[in-house]
């Protein structure tokens, strides 16, 4: 298990919370993910997006620490996605969503997030829907039914938005 740091100054709901793009949350976590100049509200160029951040990490351990088994991760240098599963928490937690929509992971799991809301009151917000490339038998969301942050309606709408409510009510 790696515990990765990354930019992580602002919650995106708080950048987002008044813009009126309805994109906005999507555009912040796909720049901090790969460092594409995709929001002008966060600034991460890709040496310090958390693509390039666990790639040179995992790059480290193979030849630092080969015995440890750290190059089942890569090929050719570049990381094997669907060996690999992100999780977070919060905020780290809609990274691990969105990164579900980028690329086929082992698994996504997302703690108490995502609470990304959209334009609207009481919908979600826009990259949620967008197509998952990591299926969502493969993604989990937990979190607390009295979290103060991201309450159980929004981590609800969050996940049925992913297509968890597949498999079931929330339990």
């Amino acid at each position: 298990a790696l515990g990765l740091t990354y930019p992580n100054d602002e919650a995106v709901e708080v950048l987002c919370g008044s813009s009126p793009d309805p994109d906005c949350a999507g555009r912040v976590r796909r720049e901090v993910i790969t460092g594409e100049d995709t929001s002008p509200l966060v600034t991460v160029n890709p040496a310090n997006a958390i693509i390039t951040r666990l790639t040179v990490l995992l790059q480290f351990l193979e030849r630092d620490f080969p015995a440890e088994g750290w190059g089942q991760f890569l090929a050719n240098g570049q990381p094997v996605w669907s060996r690999i599963t992100i999780a977070g928490h919060s905020q780290g937690g809609g990274h691990a969503g969105f990164f579900a929509k980028l690329v086929e992971l082992d698994r996504a799991v997302m703690f108490a997030s995502p609470g990304d809301t959209g334009v609207a009151p009481g919908t979600a917000a826009q990259w949620l829907s967008l197509p998952n490339v990591t299926p969502a038998a493969r993604q989990y969301g937990f979190t607390h039914v009295n979290d103060p942050l991201v309450t159980l309606p929004n981590a609800g709408r969050a996940w049925a938005a992913i297509g968890l409510g597949a498999f079931g009510p929330l339990t």
